[in-house]
C-alpha cells in the first residue's frame, strides 16, 4: 500500500482502519496456531495411562465415522511416545473398522493375540447412493482378510452389498468362529437385492453366539443349531410389498421352528418380518398349526411394520409368557387392488380365535382410535392400547396399529377410511370381550363414522361390559364444509342411540357401568342440535347408573340443570 502526499487526512484515517483490522485478524489466526501447537506440545508430555484413554475414544468413541478411524492408523506417526504409548497396548486395536485388506491385517497384527470386533459398514458416511467399484475391491479384500483371524473375533458387524455379503457368507461356512459372541449381518438398505445366508457355521455354530441380528437378511431355515444359545435375536425383512419375497421367507412352520430352536431367548425383535404372506386370494387365515410357548425368561417382544396381515397366524401360534413386555406396531398401506384394503386395524391380531392370555389382553385398560385430519397422504389412521402394570402384575404391553392410505386424495369419494372405522370398532367387541378395558377414546372426524348405524354400535358395546369412560372428540376435516351440519347430527344419533339404553328387551346390557360419556370439539352448533337426544341419554341412562355423566368440552350438560327445548 502506498501513500503519496497528496492523500487527505481522511483518507489516511480510513487505510489506518484498514491495517488495524489486518493487524488484529492476523494475530489472532497467530494466536490459534499457537494454540494448537502448545496442545500438541502438552499433550505429548501427558502420562501414558492419560495418552490411552484419549487413544481409545479417537478409536472407539466415533464408531460411526471413517474419519476418526482413519485418524487412529496415524497416531504412531506423532511423536515416539505416542508411537511407544499406542503400539504398547494391544487391546486399543481390537475394535477394527477396516477400509482395505491391508489396513485390516495391519490392525490385526497390532492387537497381536487379543480377541477381535470387527465393524463394516459401506452405508456409512455416504451423502449418495454410489459404492464405487475401488471402494467394493477394497471392502471385499479387508472381508476376504478376515479369514485369517476369524478364531479371535468375538464381535462382527457387517453393513455390505448383496454381492459382498454372498462372498463373505462362504467364510461363514469354511472357517471356524469358536470366539463369536454377537453376529450382525445387514444389505445396505440401497441395494435392491436380499441375500440369503447359509448359517450352519460348518456344522460347527459358535457355543458362545448370544447375540444374532440380520437386516434383509434371510438365514436358511435348517439353521437351528445356531439359535440354541442365543438370547438377543432382531430380524430385519423388507419394508415394502413382501409378495415377491414368498420363495425364501418361511412358512409358518420354519418360523415356529425357528422360534422353538431358541430355548434361552430373553429378547426377540421382528420388525417387518413374519412368515410367508397368504396368497392375495385368501379371505380367511388357516388354523394355528400348534402352540408354541416362548421362553419363560424373554423379557421383551417387539413386533414392528408387520408383513402385511400375516402377522396374526402367527401370533396365534405363539403363547407370549405373562410378564414379557410386549409391544405392537404393525402396518400397512392401503392396497388399490386388495380385497384386505377396507379390513379393520386389529386384523393384524388373531381375532378369529383370540387366547387372551397369549398377548394379555385380558389386562387392557385404555383404548384409543385415532387420526389427526382425514383424507391427508401422511396421517395415518391408528390405534393404540394400553394397561396399568403396577395393578396387572403382567409385563408392559403397547399395542399401537397405523393402517396409511395414499389414494385417498386421488379418489376422494371413496369410503375406504370409513369402512377401515367401521371393522375396527366391530373388531373391539371381538378382541377385547373379556378384557377389563375401562376407557376407549375416539378422535377423528365425525365423516368416518357414516357407515357406522346404531345396529353396529349395539353390536360394539354390548360387547365391552367393563366399560366406565366413553370419549369422543371430533378432529376437523382437511376443508371441512362448514354447512353439512345436518349430515355431522345424522351421523352421531347412532352412538347416542345405542348408549340411550342401559337395557334392552332381549335382556342384553349395553355398557351397564358407563360412568361418564365424554364429548370434546363438537362445535356449538352441532351441541345444539344434539342437546334434546343428549338429555334423554341422560334420564334413560339414570335408570340404571344413577351416577352417569354426559360431558361436552369439560362441563356437564345438566349441572346446572338444562330445559329441554
Amino acid at each position: 500500500m502506498s501513500y503519496t502526499s497528496d492523500d487527505t487526512l481522511t483518507e489516511l484515517n480510513l487505510k489506518e482502519s484498514s491495517l488495524t483490522r489486518e493487524v488484529a485478524k492476523l494475530l489472532k489466526e497467530l494466536a490459534h496456531v499457537r494454540c494448537q501447537i502448545n496442545a500438541y506440545s502438552l499433550a505429548s508430555r501427558l502420562p501414558p495411562e492419560v495418552l490411552l484413554e484419549f487413544f481409545f475414544y479417537v478409536l472407539w468413541g466415533e464408531k460411526d465415522s471413517r474419519v476418526f478411524q482413519r485418524m487412529v492408523a496415524t497416531i504412531p506417526q506423532v511423536c515416539r511416545l505416542w508411537k511407544h504409548t499406542a503400539l504398547s497396548c494391544q487391546t486399543l486395536w481390537t475394535h477394527i473398522r477396516p477400509w482395505s485388506e491391508p489396513s485390516f491385517s495391519s490392525l490385526a497384527h497390532r492387537s497381536a493375540k487379543q480377541p477381535l470386533h470387527v465393524f463394516i459398514n459401506m452405508a456409512e458416511g455416504r451423502k449418495d447412493l454410489m459404492i464405487t467399484k475401488k471402494r467394493m475391491d477394497n471392502i471385499n479384500g479387508a472381508c476376504q482378510a478376515i479369514q485369517h483371524h476369524t478364531i479371535r473375533v468375538t464381535t462382527l458387524d457387517l453393513t455390505l452389498t448383496v454381492e459382498i455379503m454372498e462372498n463373505f457368507a462362504e467364510l461363514l461356512g469354511c472357517c471356524r468362529w469358536d470366539l463369536l459372541e454377537s453376529l450382525s449381518l445387514a444389505v445396505t438398505m440401497n441395494d435392491p437385492g436380499m441375500s440369503q445366508v447359509d448359517l450352519r457355521f460348518a456344522s460347527h455354530p459358535p457355543q458362545n453366539l448370544r447375540h444374532l441380528t440380520l437386516r434383509n437378511i434371510f438365514p436358511l431355515w435348517n439353521d437351528g443349531g445356531i439359535f440354541k444359545n442365543i438370547r438377543e435375536l432382531h430380524l430385519h425383512g423388507p419394508s415394502g410389498d413382501p409378495s415377491y419375497l414368498r420363495e425364501i421367507l418361511p412358512t409358518t412352520s420354519e418360523a415356529l421352528d425357528l422360534l422353538e430352536s431358541c430355548p434361552t431367548l430373553e429378547e426377540l425383535g421382528l420388525y417387518c418380518w413374519g412368515p410367508t404372506p397368504l396368497p392375495d386370494h385368501a379371505t380367511t387365515y388357516p388354523d394355528p398349526e400348534r402352540s408354541l410357548k416362548l421362553p419363560s425368561g424373554l423379557r421383551s417382544l417387539f413386533i414392528e411394520g408387520s408383513l402385511e396381515l400375516d402377522i396374526a397366524h402367527l401370533l396365534a401360534n405363539l403363547v407370549i409368557p405373562a410378564t414379557t413386555k410386549v409391544r405392537l406396531a404393525p402396518f400397512w398401506t392401503i392396497a388399490k387392488e386388495s380385497h384386505r384394503e377396507c379390513s379393520g386395524l386389529l386384523s393384524s391380531l388373531p381375532i378369529r380365535q383370540p387366547d387372551h392370555s397369549l398377548l394379555s389382553i385380558a389386562s387392557v385398560s385404555t383404548i384409543s382410535v385415532s387420526a389427526d385430519q382425514e383424507r391427508r397422504l401422511d396421517v395415518p389412521l391408528e390405534i393404540s392400547a394400553s394397561r396399568r402394570v403396577e395393578q396387572t402384575g403382567f409385563g408392559e404391553l403397547s399395542l399401537c396399529v397405523q393402517r396409511e392410505g395414499y389414494y385417498s386424495l386421488l379418489r376422494p369419494n371413496d369410503l375406504a377410511y370409513e369402512k377401515i372405522l367401521l371393522n375396527t370398532l366391530l373388531e373391539l367387541g371381538q378382541v377385547f370381550q373379556s378384557s377389563t378395558l375401562r376407557t376407549l377414546h375416539l378422535s377423528f372426524p365425525v365423516g368416518y363414522l357414516m357407515l357406522v348405524t346404531e345396529e353396529s354400535w349395539q353390536s360394539v358395546l354390548q360387547d365391552l361390559t367393563s366399560l366406565t369412560s366413553l370419549r369422543y372428540r371430533r378432529v376437523l376435516d382437511a376443508g371441512e364444509d362448514l354447512e353439512r351440519l345436518d349430515f355431522d347430527v345424522e351421523t352421531l344419533l347412532p352412538l347416542l342411540g345405542a348408549i340411550c339404553y342401559a337395557q334392552h328387551d332381549d335382556g342384553d346390557s349395553i355398557l351397564p357401568k358407563l360412568e361418564l360419556l365424554n364429548f370434546d370439539n363438537l362445535g356449538e352448533d352441532l351441541v345444539d342440535a344434539l342437546i334434546p337426544d343428549m338429555l334423554d341419554c341422560i334420564e334413560e341412562r339414570r335408570l340404571g347408573m344413577t351416577t352417569f355423566q354426559l360431558v361436552v368440552d369439560g362441563t356437564p350438560l345438566d349441572y346446572p340443570p338444562l330445559v329441554k327445548p
